[in-house]
């Protein structure tokens, strides 16, 4: 059972949601622009958490 009190972070990022479908999870480091993001991807979402 999940237990608010051991989580170590909480954050909220945005959703994206892809036109095609992604078949297994992925985890992906972008640093595609000057900024650092952690990506996860599987089916047709996506999250990218800004990493400083």
């Amino acid at each position: 059972m999940w237990d608010p009190n051991y989580d170590a972070l909480s954050i909220e990022v945005p959703v994206r949601h892809l036109k095609k479908p992604v078949e297994q999870f992925t985890i992906a480091f972008d640093n595609s622009t000057d900024d650092l993001f952690l990506t996860m991807a599987w089916d047709v979402v996506k999250v990218s958490v800004p990493l400083k």
